[in-house]
């Protein structure tokens, strides 16, 4: 199948299953592209296409699991080759009901612990599960995402944007090229538009 007539060549292009894809919204992207069932293409066929693109200058991929690991590490070391920033985002796992959070002893993990590995296989029987990650639980507060590549032409580019669910609902971000001044970094965080949400405002 060519991939050349089902899209449009963009400048930044989003990849995903249509469940995450339906939710991504923003000006920033130009190319939604679902992947269906993958019958005949899947996630890393359209990020390698979107790779060979001159037109798409960054991909972000919405993905619930890699299967061919070894393809997407090519398909990453092309990127890195051609400068061009692929942002990752693993989806599912709210989903899928793997995460746990405000456990407050040993027994509540063991706990969490085996009913997130029962989840898990019960959204998706072909999963399989190397253990769990156990973080720290942090206060309530504003996320963001911070990201680095290097571009051929440019050199090294600092990414900023909202975290969280936010960075995929909206696809809020801003670009610098590295070094950055304090006031560079202060333009970076006034300019997306999620700016209101990190200022505390309540109408936001």
């Amino acid at each position: 199948m060519n991939i050349e007539k089902l899209l449009k060549p963009k400048s930044i292009a989003v990849v995903g299953a249509s469940s995450n894809v339906s939710r991504v919204g923003g000006r920033l992207y130009n190319n939604l592209v679902h992947h269906g069932n993958e019958a005949v293409l899947d996630a890393l066929d359209f990020m390698e296409y979107f790779i060979d693109d001159p037109n798409t200058r960054a991909i972000m991929a919405l993905l619930e699991g890699v299967r061919a690991t070894e393809k997407f590490l090519e398909i990453s070391r092309k990127a890195l080759i051609k400068g061009k920033p692929i942002i990752v985002m693993k989806v599912g796992k709210t989903e899928a009901g793997g995460i746990r959070m405000n456990i407050k002893n040993k027994n509540e993990l063991d706990a969490a612990h085996e009913e997130i590995l029962i989840n898990v296989n019960v959204y998706d029987h072909q999963a399989e599960s190397k253990g769990v990650l156990i973080q720290e639980m942090v206060l309530p507060g504003k996320k963001v995402i911070i990201g680095a590549s290097q571009d051929p032409q440019f050199g090294a580019m600092i990414m900023l944007g909202l975290g969280g669910i936010f960075v995929e609902v909206f696809g809020d971000f801003s670009l610098r090229r590295a070094p950055l001044q304090e006031r560079d970094a202060w333009d970076m965080i006034r300019e997306i538009e999620g700016y209101p949400i990190l200022e505390g405002r309540s109408d936001a």
